[in-house]
This record gives C-alpha cells, sequence and structure tokens, in this order.
C-alpha cells in the first residue's frame, strides 16, 4: 500500500470553513443521475475508442449493456462535443425544468461559439457528432418517485435543427434547436437530478470535468456520512471515463496526476492517497482516496443547506436521506419553441444588472468572491483604496504561479481586507492608461509638427511647378528634361533595369531640382505666420507632396524630350494646373528670379535638394521603398496573401523581437501588428530585387542636379 503523499501544494495562509463558503463560487445546476453516468464522448485528443460494458447478473443474465456506435461521417463526438453536452445543452435542459418540451432552443451559432470560444464550422460537426451517435441500452434506474424503472432501447439522444431549417410544426428555426428523442427524454424526465457547481464545471479541462461529475457524488455522500475519505476503484473510472487503464503503478499515477492537478489547486480536494489491489481478474489496480478541500465543503453546505431535497447520487453510493414525493406529478403543457421561461434570470443577466448597479462587484464575484463579502468588502474599504489596482495585482501573482494559491479567492479577500498595494515596478491598467494618454498626447503633437512640416514641403513643390507651369518656357522644359535624362542613362548602369514610372520619377525629380534655385520661398516660420493669416493665399498653389510631385509630369514630355511637362495647362492624368494670380504677395512666397540674380542665392544643400549624404540616402530609401509597393501591387492576391502569412509567422516565431510582437496580438493592437508585417513583406521583396546600389544612384543623383557628369 503506498502512503498518502506530502501535500505540496499547501496553501500560503488557512481559511475557516466559514469563510470558504464565502470565497468559493457556486452556481448550482441540476444533472440526471443514470445517462450523465455513462461515457458517450472520446475525451483523448488522438485515436479512435470502443465503449462498450456489459454487466452480469447472478444468473449469468444482462443487468447493464451500454453500447455506443460512431456516425463515420462526422466521426467520434471529442471534447468540443463533451463540452456542448455539459456545458450547453445540461444548461438549458435544467433551465427548462420538469417535464421537458419536446424541442429546446440552444442559441444562435454566434452565441454558443462565444460561450464555448470555438469555431463554427467546429461546433457545427460537434453537434452533428453528438446528434448521430447511437446508443444501445439496457440499464434499471430508481425513479425520481421511487419506482423501479428500465431503459432497453437502441436511440440516439436528439435531433438537431439549425438556424433557417424548418421545423416539423413548419416554421423556421430562428437559432440552433435540438428536439428530443423519446427514450432519452423519458430518462431526463423521471430520473433522479443531483446537483453540480456549474461555474466550477466550466472551468476545467474535459479529462479533469469528467473527474468531477464521477467522484463529486462521492466527495458529497463521504461529507454527509462524516467520511475521512472518499472512494473510487481506477478500474471504474477508467470504465466510466473512457480513458485508457494503465497496469503498471507509474503510468496509471502520471495518468491521475494530470487529472487531480486542477482540483488540487482550486482546493476541491485537499489530499489524495492510493491503496493497491486487484480486479475481479486479477489485474492490478488501485483504490483511490480523496480527501474533501475547502471548495468541497462549502459546495456540501451550499447544496444540503438551499435543497430541501437531498438529490440522488449513483446507486453504488449509500443512498441519501428519503425525502417526501408528490403525490401526483401534474403534467404541464410543453412550451413552444417561441416561448422561453420570463422567470429565470440566466447568469449573463445577472452580471449584466450586477456590472450596471456596481462594477465592483462584477469584478470581485467573477474571481470567485461571493456576492455577500463582496459586498461587505466594498462597503470597508479605505479612502483612496485601488480596487481593481490591487485585484490585477492578484491576477499576475496567481498567474506567475499558480501552484502556490489553493484558494485564489481567498486570496483576493486578503488583498483587499488587508488594502495591500501592487509595488511600483507593477504596472496597472489604470497606470497603463495613463501613460498612454500621455504618450498619445505627446504622439499627437509630434504628428501635427510632421503634419505642418508635409504641408510647408507641399508649399514649395507647388512653388516650382507652378513657376515651371507660367514662367519657363517649353523649349528650356524640354531641354533641360533631356538633359537629365541622359545623365541618368550615363550615371545610372542599372538604368535599363528600371521600370518607365521610375525613369520618370528621377528624371522629374531632376527637372525640379534644377529649377530650385530659380525661385524663393517663404521660412518655415514666416509660412505658419502666412497660413494663419492669410491661409487663401496658399490654396492657389499646385498641391502635393514631394512623393506625388515627382511623378506629377505628362508622359509625353519623358518619352520624346520635345513636348514640354506642361501641355495645354495640365498635369499627369489631365489634372489642371491652377494659374497663379500675380498678387502683391506672389513674391513673398514663389517669385522667380532673373538671370543675373536678386538677393544671396541659398545653396543647393540649403534648398533641401539632397546635396548632403543624409538626404540623397532618404531620397534612395523612397525610391527602393517605391519599387518595392510598386512590385507589391503586381502581385497576384493568391501570392500577396502567401507572403503576408509568411511574414507574419517569421514576426511571431522567428524574428529578434518576436516578444514584443506577440505582446501587440495580446493587446489587439492589430493595426500596428499589420504594418511591421507590412514592412517585413517589403524587406523581403527588395531583397529579391535587383535595384541599383546607393552608389550608382547618388552617382546620377549629383550628377542631375549639377549637370556634371
Amino acid at each position: 500500500m503506498s502512503e498518502p503523499p506530502n501535500d505540496p501544494l499547501a496553501p500560503c495562509y488557512d481559511l475557516t470553513e466559514s469563510a470558504q463558503t464565502e470565497v468559493f463560487p457556486i452556481t448550482r445546476i441540476g444533472v440526471e443521475t443514470v445517462l450523465s453516468k455513462m461515457p458517450i464522448h472520446n475525451l483523448a485528443k488522438k485515436g479512435r475508442i470502443n465503449i462498450q460494458i456489459t454487466r452480469h447478473g447472478s444468473k449469468g443474465e444482462i443487468d447493464v449493456k451500454w453500447e455506443v456506435s460512431y456516425n463515420e461521417r462526422y466521426g467520434q463526438p471529442r471534447q468540443l462535443a463533451y463540452k456542448l453536452d455539459t456545458i450547453i445543452i445540461n444548461r438549458r435542459v435544467d433551465e427548462e425544468g420538469r417535464p421537458l418540451p419536446r424541442f429546446i432552443r440552444l442559441g444562435t451559432l454566434n452565441e454558443l461559439c462565444e460561450e464555448l470560444r470555438s469555431q463554427k464550422n467546429e461546433l457545427k460537426r460537434a453537434i452533428r457528432q453528438n446528434a448521430t451517435t447511437s446508443i444501445n441500452a439496457k440499464l434499471k434506474y430508481r425513479g425520481n418517485d421511487g419506482s423501479e424503472r428500465e431503459l432497453e432501447a437502441l436511440f440516439t439522444r436528439y435531433s438537431v435543427y439549425f438556424t433557417g431549417e424548418k421545423l416539423p410544426d413548419g416554421r423556421v428555426a430562428d437559432a440552433v434547436y435540438i428536439e428530443l428523442n423519446g427514450p432519452y427524454r423519458e430518462v431526463l424526465n423521471n430520473a433522479p437530478i443531483r446537483p453540480l457547481n456549474y461555474q466550477y464545471l466550466k472551468s476545467l479541462p474535459p479529462a479533469p470535468q469528467r473527474f468531477y461529475e464521477l467522484v463529486s457524488a462521492r466527495i458529497y455522500a463521504a461529507q454527509k456520512n462524516k467520511n475521512s475519505f472518499a472512494k473510487i476503484l481506477y478500474s471504474e473510472f477508467c470504465t466510466y471515463s473512457a480513458l485508457t487503464r494503465h497496469y503498471d503503478y507509474e503510468n496509471f499515477r502520471v495518468q491521475m496526476a494530470k487529472i487531480h492537478r486542477p482540483h488540487l489547486k482550486s482546493g476541491y480536494i485537499a489530499k489524495v492517497h492510493y491503496e493497491e489491489t486487484v480486479d475481479a481478474e486479477g489485474q492490478p489496480d488501485w483504490m483511490m482516496c480523496y480527501q474533501p478541500g475547502g471548495r468541497a465543503r462549502a459546495e456540501y453546505m451550499t447544496f444540503a443547506r438551499k435543497s430541501k431535497q437531498l438529490d440522488a447520487t449513483f446507486e453504488t453510493i449509500e443512498e441519501l436521506e428519503p425525502v417526501p414525493q408528490p403525490t401526483a406529478l401534474v403534467p404541464t403543457k410543453p412550451l413552444k419553441i417561441s416561448q422561453r421561461p420570463q422567470n429565470r434570470v440566466t447568469l449573463s443577466q445577472r452580471h449584466s444588472r450586477m456590472a450596471a448597479a456596481d462594477p465592483l462587484l462584477l469584478e470581485l464575484t467573477q474571481r470567485g468572491i461571493s456576492e455577500r463579502k463582496s459586498r461587505e468588502i466594498l462597503s470597508n474599504l479605505r479612502e483612496g483604496q485601488q480596487v481593481l489596482d490591487q485585484l490585477e495585482w492578484g491576477d499576475y501573482l496567481i498567474h506567475s504561479d499558480p501552484a502556490k494559491f489553493r484558494s485564489p479567492a481567498g486570496f483576493y479577500v486578503y488583498l483587499l481586507t488587508e488594502n495591500v498595494a501592487p509595488p511600483q515596478t507593477f504596472e496597472t491598467s489604470r497606470q497603463k492608461k495613463t501613460r498612454r494618454d500621455a504618450e498619445s498626447h505627446t504622439e499627437s503633437e509630434y504628428t501635427t509638427l510632421l503634419r505642418l512640416q508635409n504641408e510647408y514641403e507641399d508649399y514649395r513643390s507647388g512653388c516650382v511647378e507652378s513657376f515651371i507651369q507660367s514662367q519657363l518656357p517649353d523649349r528650356e522644359l524640354a531641354a533641360i528634361t533631356a538633359q537629365k535624362r541622359k545623365h541618368l542613362e550615363q550615371a545610372c548602369r542599372s538604368f535599363h533595369l528600371m521600370s518607365p514610372d521610375t525613369v520618370k520619377s528621377m528624371v522629374w525629380g531632376a527637372v525640379k531640382a534644377e529649377i530650385y534655385p530659380r525661385v524663393t520661398f517663404l521660412t518655415f516660420e514666416e509660412f505658419l505666420r502666412q497660413r494663419e493669416t492669410q491661409p487663401s493665399l496658399f490654396s492657389v498653389l499646385p498641391g502635393g507632396s514631394s512623393e506625388a510631385g515627382l511623378g506629377s509630369q505628362p508622359g509625353d514630355a519623358l518619352e520624346s524630350q520635345e513636348t514640354p511637362l506642361r501641355a495645354s495647362g495640365t498635369r499627369q492624368g489631365g489634372t489642371s494646373l491652377p494659374q497663379v494670380k500675380p498678387t502683391p504677395q506672389k513674391a513673398d512666397f514663389g517669385q522667380a528670379r532673373d538671370d543675373k540674380g536678386s538677393g544671396s542665392p541659398r545653396s543647393l544643400a540649403a534648398q533641401g535638394l539632397g546635396v548632403d549624404e543624409a538626404t540623397l540616402l532618404e531620397r534612395y530609401e523612397e525610391f527602393r521603398r517605391n519599387e518595392a509597393m510598386r512590385a507589391l501591387e503586381g502581385m497576384e492576391p493568391s501570392q500577396r496573401s502567401r507572403q503576408m502569412k509568411m511574414a507574419r509567422a517569421f514576426l511571431l516565431n522567428e524574428h529578434p523581437n518576436r516578444e514584443h510582437h506577440q505582446h501587440l496580438i495580446a493587446d489587439e493592437q492589430y493595426n500596428e501588428f499589420h504594418r511591421l508585417s507590412e514592412q517585413q513583406l517589403l524587406s523581403v521583396i527588395l531583397e529579391n530585387l535587383k535595384l541599383p546600389g546607393f552608389e550608382d544612384w547618388k552617382r546620377y543623383a549629383l550628377s542631375a542636379i549639377t549637370g556634371k557628369k
């Protein structure tokens, strides 16, 4: 016999039994005790199972037969189908009351997907798996009226109707409905009901949840009978949970440790130990013994106190005390499909009302503290106590090391009652919002400055275009265009690899650079002042950024080198160039100088024409970015989507800064992550493009501006 192991999950502090009833959240759900005991679902992620249970009586007759067959088209119902049955359908059945109507409304697919956190296609497949699973059963059970009943049938439990499908009465379903089939509905109406904690049931993974369904009745009975431990054979547990049974101790121990772990952490069971034994065939077996924990005691006190009728349990457990039954059951008319019980308040409705009354109350109850205890805590808060900060600090600590907290709700109570403040190194959501608001304000000022600088560049570009339009002779414009194109061909060895649009952009940029020294501009400060006092003066200038200006010349001028850049007063694409009317202020922001010059002309670098290395590098990066964008836009949609997926996968899994990218997804900053993904994709495209190097491009740019080779 193995000794009871030392409990490695000792709590950080003790709670009295009365306090435990306050900090463990309990939401009752009634579950029938006959079919819920029998296995249906395959809870393993891989492989298939064959469920066949047969038990013979003393005379060799079959007392219990349970055979489950699956539809090959939809497959065996697995974990999602199990959650659908136990979390959704059992809840709806319990809400309807007894006797049950023929049809039960489950909800829309969107509502079900949100509740189960699944995809629509996966959920529809799980519903079909459940609906098409057939059961060949023969068993006896005691009804809720004390009479002996028998189920012997080959049946499926229910049929399903999705939204938009026609129901048997001719109406169209407005959601997902199930139709309870005869044998299944009869058992549900007549089988005893036992209570489970729905909130705890919902939080468990499938295998630990199945453990809770099977063992909870035994733990309830052990507490009622004042036994120290509840017991169940390992072989029996495997049979009714449809799990693989192991015959060596180590594999058995590892398998059950994974199932016990969430129950030990939550405080449902306090200790576990095993007693070696053998089964009827002489195979190794173990009696698993469980000491009820604080959560189990809280459930027992709640269910025993709130229910006048102690619910029935499995036949293998000592029956609870009998209670008077009603002398007659008066059948009620089944609810029509369009009708819903009006006197029941769902959990979501209760939460909504609670949030509207006091948001902090909802925060506490959602973390497992009872409503009465939560109200008591909130009524005794210190002045200036930041409850949400303390709760978030508790969330962080529990998430960081769950093994230290057997009773998370009790830990939250401790933080609030003792007014434990988070350390300064921990940033709460309130502090994060304050920081982001400040950053947003700073970023807004920076964005405003960038916008004004872009407008100033638009103004300068507009002045040059206006000068070309109104004052530069056609012959001179054609000569400059031809000269700059020739310089490009001679200076750039990769000229033949460039696209026509790139050639036009570079030639037009060089032409504008040639004209810049002949135009005077307002300084940035003067521009801002006149923009405030006389904004209408700037509306007559051709707009557009420097990038737009590079592509604003007509293609004919570059291809023939004879047609001037302006043609019948139009720019590229047929857009009219507004004429600059002579005004007294015109010389302030775009008047041309005579050939001899007036005043001291500024240098090319001072004009921002790209002579200095930093500006040349910036213009070169713009050229590369434009070429990459052009290649990206030329991709087929499927290819672009595939390349974007690869870029996202690289950012999340292989990039040196991948943790930052993962945090962006976790914080739902999808726009920023999409921008980074596009940058990564453009960098990959640039690696595959045969673009001229910076030195080649710079040599042409300098020669185009200065007119020298």
